[in-house]
């Protein structure tokens, strides 16, 4: 802990030195100029935090080891489910066959760890740093220390307002909250066959409201459903817990028997909370039958598109899970190499994917620019398609599978 304090405090002294040459060197033009002849553009290296992050790395320079380009990768936790563990290893498989050095740093779902694993990251002076955020706020002043220090970063799904002062160079994510306007409108769509008007009960299970994904698909369902005055929407943390989700459900449609549908925040881990529990009460069955509870969410993961092609949920969306870590990978290397930073308006095409391109566009408040991967409604109509995540890339029970329950 020592060496690694004194690590930190060294490169802070680097950096606290660099600022006062430049102080000093505005002072006197005469070694300015001298500084320029013996320096060259050496003099450049070092970028605040509220300008652009100029890469050290890059086909000027190369990696910083001499060798190859190290990139480190801090996600929110070790793999607790398949999907956790394919942006892991789709992540550090993009960089390496890129011929690039990947290095695993897990905060433990602990915000405050993921914030030391970017500093020591710093100290081992990495030539690029992706974070999946746990918090977008409280991630901002280690992202400003990789700023100070000339590393650029990356951010995956959970965006950084700009409020932070970070400054990111690109953020890979998906339209949360466009999906989330579509579990909305499903929901009312259903509520309106079942009544004749749009009128009901809902549980909405969500994640961990201190991410960036929980709010956006909070805020994109009650863009939809706040519209109408008679759908009464509860709200309850499922803490992206597949155990958590199944007690709140359970214990929620005990009391609340007259509860008409469910809105699951991430399919992913919500499907199997709400088999289970709707199961225990009798209720898990598929539209048309008495006791039918209205589903709908987001992720498209297999348990829900084998769920929906058989009529146990009405709707989610295909977020192309594999493709978001390789994207990630793609554009990092890709900067390394180039020291080309996608710009806003830029065309990114993907012609082997469900989506095929993604526009680069910046989001309001958010740091850097965004690539936004296209998100694909699924409901009865298309959940066979060979092209959904769930259909290509997982297992059964899946939307091209027999029924299992």
């Amino acid at each position: 802990m020592e060496r690694l304090y004194s690590k930190t405090m060294l490169i802070s002294q680097t950096v606290y030195r660099k600022k006062m040459n430049t102080k000093q060197i505005k002072q006197t033009g005469f070694l300015y100029a001298t500084l320029l002849l013996v320096l060259g553009t050496t003099s450049c290296v070092h970028e605040s935090a509220t300008s652009p992050a100029k890469p050290t790395t890059g086909d000027d320079t190369g990696p910083k080891n001499g060798s190859q380009f190290v990139v480190g990768w801090v996600p929110m936790d070790n793999p607790q489910n398949e999907y956790w563990k394919m942006f892991d290893d789709g992540l550090r498989r993009t960089v390496e066959d890129a011929g690039g050095k990947f290095l695993y740093r897990s905060p433990q779902f602990d915000a405050v760890k993921q914030n030391d694993r970017i500093r020591e990251l710093i100290v081992e002076e990495v030539d690029f740093i992706a974070v999946y955020p746990l918090n977008g706020y409280s991630i901002g002043s280690a992202i400003q220390l990789a700023n100070e220090a000339g590393i650029p970063v990356a951010v995956f799904l959970n965006s950084v307002p700009t409020k932070t002062g970070a400054e990111v160079m690109f953020t890979v994510t998906e339209s949360d909250r466009q999906a989330a306007r579509g579990a909305g409108q499903a929901m009312v769509d259903a509520l309106i066959e079942r009544y004749g008007e749009p009128k009901g009960k809902v549980l909405e299970v969500q994640g961990r409201m201190t991410t960036t994904g929980a709010k956006l698909r909070y805020a994109g369902f009650h863009d939809v459903v706040d519209n109408f005055p008679n759908i009464e929407v509860i709200s309850k943390s499922g803490d992206w817990s597949t155990g958590t989700a199944t007690l709140v459900i359970q214990d929620w449609m005990s009391v609340h028997t007259d509860t008409d549908g469910i809105y699951l925040h991430s399919d992913a881990n919500y499907t199997p909370a709400a088999q289970a529990a709707l199961s225990a009460l009798g209720r898990w069955v598929p539209k048309g039958q008495p006791g039918h509870v209205i589903l709908t969410g987001e992720d498209g993961t297999n348990i829900a598109v084998h769920a929906i092609r058989y009529g146990y949920m009405e709707y989610t969306s295909d977020f192309c899970i594999a493709d978001l870590a390789p994207l990630l990978g793609k554009m990092i290397m890709e900067y390394l190499e180039t020291g080309d930073v996608p710009k806003i308006g830029d065309t990114i095409q993907e012609p082997d994917t469900l989506w095929k391109e993604v526009v680069v566009t910046e989001q309001e408040g958010m740091s850097g620019p965004i690539l936004s991967i296209p998100i694909t409604p699924i409901t009865q109509e298309n959940a066979d398609h060979p092209g959904l995540y769930a259909n290509q890339h997982q297992g059964p029970p899946n939307g091209i599978s027999p029924l299992v329950w």
